[in-house]
């Protein structure tokens, strides 16, 4: 089911769901890749944990803080009741390994390029 709503926001449905209805339900302005970067990372974050792969356990602080936009996009009350009852950023910071800081900035960088290149498509909804 989640693979289904995964790829609504995907550049395949841009001109038959995302411009004439997708759009609507996500505040004013807001870019299908911004949209679709998000669904992207928390989908395969899903279907890692899902599999027990040991990679899924990479960038868990960035993936939090993707799902936290993605429910803000959606609804603020959303991103509210999520921030005030997750345990997810408590047991990142009680995990044993400390690899996660580095991978952290290093996908901090891959999304910052990413966002850049959103900006540059131009791909903004509302025009």
């Amino acid at each position: 089911m989640f693979g289904f709503r995964r790829y609504l926001s995907s550049s395949a449905h841009d001109v038959s769901l995302w411009r004439p209805y997708l759009h609507h339900a996500f505040p004013a302005g807001t870019a299908r890749p911004v949209v679709d970067l998000r669904a992207g990372e928390l989908h395969d974050l899903r279907n890692g944990v899902a599999h027990h792969e040991t990679g899924a356990r990479r960038g868990l602080r960035r993936r939090h803080t993707l799902l936290l936009e993605l429910a803000d996009f959606i609804e603020a009350s959303l991103a509210v009741h999520i921030k005030a009852t997750t345990r997810v950023p408590a047991l990142i910071a009680s995990r044993p390994d400390q690899v996660e800081d580095e991978e952290d900035q290093e996908e901090q960088h891959k999304q910052d390029d990413q966002q850049q290149d959103d900006q540059h498509a131009g791909d903004v909804v509302g025009s």
